[in-house]
């Protein structure tokens, strides 16, 4: 069971582009992987020779800040944070955060019984098909995604985010491409 009293979650800190081009920084050759309209677990997947793995780091409940409150729409700030590792053996490729507003996760069962799972599979099971078009960053190591990653000064990390529509709620998916998977990506 989690605990949902929640502590702080301080929202969002990264500049979010809707288009790719505006990532300077970011190489091309990342570009396709950033934008990946499929599922980006079985591309790892075919990466990875079909050794991705799941791991959860963590499912703990949180408070939105006002801006993720309003782009949520919905009445409470109490949501649920899952974070993931898809990672190849013993490299951590990446990290996968998921904001569910607490109502939906305890109304939801297919949801909070994930275990390690594959989101992207669950929600095109559940017949999920209502989604926002990806937005990019760099991540900072200020940002909350950054800490996660504990990415190091001088490190260059990108993320992707989308929101999904689950009946009447909403969930943001973002995911951080660590060191390792750019560096195969990466000629």
């Amino acid at each position: 069971m989690i605990d949902t009293t929640g502590t702080e979650f301080h929202g969002d800190t990264l500049e979010w582009q809707s288009n790719l081009e505006q990532l300077k920084t970011c190489p091309r050759p990342l570009h396709t992987w950033l934008s990946e309209p499929g599922l980006l677990t079985a591309r790892l997947a075919l990466l990875a020779k079909r050794d991705l793995r799941v791991e959860i780091i963590n499912q703990e409940a949180c408070l939105l800040d006002s801006q993720l409150l309003r782009q949520f729409s919905c009445q409470s700030p109490q949501a649920i944070a899952r974070r993931v590792l898809l990672k190849n053996n013993t490299e951590d490729w990446v990290i996968a955060e998921t904001l569910i507003p607490l109502a939906l996760w305890e109304s939801t069962r297919w949801l909070n019984q994930l275990g390690t799972k594959p989101l992207g599979q669950a929600l095109l099971g559940a017949g999920v098909t209502e989604l926002s078009h990806f937005e990019f960053a760099e991540v900072s190591a200020q940002s909350s995604l950054g800490q996660l990653t504990n990415v190091g000064a001088g490190q260059q990390l990108f993320a992707r985010r989308r929101w999904h529509q689950i009946n009447n709620a909403r969930i943001l998916i973002q995911e951080v491409f660590l060191p390792a998977l750019i560096e195969k990506i990466l000629p």
